[in-house]
């Protein structure tokens, strides 16, 4: 009998084709296609994603997707300096500072929070509608 690329037993298309074998033939239908997705996407598939433990990857920057050169570039010795730069990996962690991060302070943010509820409230309010006239029959003045 056939083997596959691991070594197992492989059964024919005839016999997998018979009523009996349905689930059979199912189950080795998506074991190919396993692999074959597997092969395809080993590649880009991070060993945190095949264990499942980060859900999201969070990246500042496009850069990383686009295969982008990050600054200035030299080639032929024009510009030493810059060469020795390019040599050096490019994508870095870059460390999160938590006081770098607020524009605004808490204080100010409830503030504003508070006033903007405060505001809203006055607009959709029903007893600062004003009262509109009742329109009345004028009639033709007599000339």
């Amino acid at each position: 009998m056939p083997k596959d690329m691991r070594g197992k037993l492989k059964l024919s298309k005839s016999v997998l084709e018979m009523k009996f074998m349905k689930r059979s033939k199912m189950k080795a239908q998506a074991e190919e296609e396993a692999i074959e997705g597997s092969t395809m996407y080993s590649n880009n598939i991070s060993e945190g994603m095949k264990n499942a433990v980060e859900k999201y990857v969070f990246e500042e920057s496009y850069i990383p997707f686009e295969n982008l050169i990050v600054g200035r570039l030299s080639f032929g010795g024009m510009n030493p300096e810059i060469e020795k730069l390019m040599t050096i990996p490019q994508h870095r962690p870059t460390p999160v500072n938590k006081e770098m991060d607020k524009d605004v302070s808490d204080e100010e943010m409830a503030k504003y929070s508070a006033t903007l509820a405060q505001t809203v409230a006055k607009k959709f309010s029903n007893s600062s509608k004003r009262q509109r006239k009742k329109m009345k029959f004028l009639k033709p003045k007599e000339e």
